[in-house]
Formats: structure tokens, C-alpha cells, sequence
């Protein structure tokens, strides 16, 4: 990619960010940073710092999809993947990471 389209790349994602009101700091984890996760489970489990920003929170599994990743949703506690939040699609990678999706079973 060329500098110009580079830069063009910058000021659209940061304009895209603006407008769906993502902060800066709360921006796509990197590839790199993303492989450094660890999955692990229980409810005890500690999550990363961005994710906890953004008002996520280790509870008990989802009864639907098992994930144990919660957020608030007006009063009350919702998984992040059955009831995702606006800028979902900028870490929803990482969710994934931590807790991988179940895979439907073939009869």
C-alpha cells in the first residue's frame, strides 16, 4: 500500500470509529497482541484490560451460546455475543479467542 492510501486508510478508520463512538484508545486489537491471549476458563477468569473498558465482565456461562463474557444492557446483565454492543465487530476476535464458539453438532 502506498503512503497516500495509507493515509487515506488512517482517516477513514479513525472518521468510522468517530461515528460509531469508539474511543481511540478502545481501537482493533493488533494480530500480534491478539495471539498473546490466553484462553482459560471458569468464571474466576481475568480479562484483558481493553475488554474490561469496555464494560465487560466475567459472569456464569451463556445457557444459549456458553460464553461467560457480560455486559450491562440498561439494568440488566446480557452476554456480549446473544446482545453485543455498537463497535461489537472491533473485538469480537478476541472474544473468541478467550471463549470459543460451540459448533453446532451434525446428526
Amino acid at each position: 500500500m502506498t503512503l497516500v492510501g495509507w493515509a487515506h486508510y488512517q482517516e477513514v478508520g479513525s472518521q468510522i470509529n468517530a461515528s460509531a463512538g469508539i474511543p481511540i484508545d478502545l481501537a482493533p486489537v493488533s494480530r500480534a497482541r491478539e495471539h498473546s491471549i490466553k484462553p482459560s476458563s471458569g468464571v474466576s477468569a481475568k480479562l484483558p484490560e481493553d475488554l474490561v473498558k469496555r464494560g465487560l465482565f466475567a459472569s456464569e456461562p451463556c445457557e444459549k451460546c456458553g460464553c461467560p463474557i457480560s455486559r450491562y444492557l440498561v439494568n440488566d446483565q446480557v452476554c456480549v455475543r446473544c446482545y453485543p454492543p455498537r463497535g461489537y465487530h472491533t473485538y469480537n476476535d478476541q472474544v473468541d479467542l478467550l471463549y470459543p464458539r460451540k459448533r453446532g453438532v451434525a446428526f
